[in-house]
Order: C-alpha cells, then sequence, then structure tokens
C-alpha cells in the first residue's frame, strides 16, 4: 500500500510543478500578447480570467481574454495572431458583445493586464 501513496504523492506533484512551468509560460508569453492587441488590434481593454487568473489550472487549459476595442471583423485575424505567441489556446471574449455571463465573470474575478 505504502508504494501505491508514495507513487500517487509523487504523480500529483509532478502535475503540480507541470501547472506552475505552464502558468510561468503564460506569464511570460502575456506582455507581448497584449502589446499585439494593443498596437495591430486597437485593444482599448484587456482582462486575463478563467483559470490563468485563478490558483486552480484544468485539465485542458486555455487562456481567457475579455478585449475591448478591437473591431469585430478582427478577432479572428487576433486569435490567429496570438496563436503564434501563446503557450495555449486562447480564448478572445470581447466585451462589448460576448455572452453576458462570461463578460460578468470575468470583469468580476478577472485581472485587467491593459485598460486605457
Amino acid at each position: 500500500m505504502d508504494g501505491f501513496i508514495d507513487q500517487l504523492v509523487r504523480r500529483y506533484a509532478a502535475r503540480a510543478d507541470a501547472q506552475v512551468a505552464l502558468r510561468t509560460r503564460v506569464q511570460e508569453a502575456l506582455p507581448e500578447m497584449v502589446r499585439v492587441l494593443v498596437a495591430e488590434f486597437g485593444a482599448t481593454r484587456v482582462i486575463l480570467f478563467g483559470s490563468m487568473a485563478g490558483d486552480t489550472l484544468w485539465d485542458e487549459p486555455d487562456i481567457d481574454l475579455l478585449v475591448a476595442g478591437i473591431d469585430p471583423a478582427l478577432l479572428g485575424r487576433a486569435a490567429g495572431r496570438l496563436f503564434l505567441l501563446a503557450p495555449l489556446l486562447v480564448d478572445l471574449v470581447p466585451i462589448e458583445t460576448g455572452r453576458r455571463e462570461v463578460v460578468e465573470r470575468g470583469l468580476l474575478a478577472g485581472i485587467v493586464l491593459y485598460s486605457n
């Protein structure tokens, strides 16, 4: 039984280490991602929310960003540009037109990365 518990502890420790490494990679990528959203797509606000803004990462984390000021016609292009920079998939949610409950949750619990 002790072997099983030791193995379980090692597995959870390895998972926690991997989550810390992933969060670090995201934190390193965020400044350039914000710069691109502001300089190339005209974002006036960028807010990180979801699992990357909290303490717990899910099994399949992504980077959730609330954005304001980006022309809706450019959102797909902006997401594609971030895809090249980010270590995870990015979900761009426009504050102006995103699902109300998602926008409210992001505004309430998110981390403001940029606001003009």
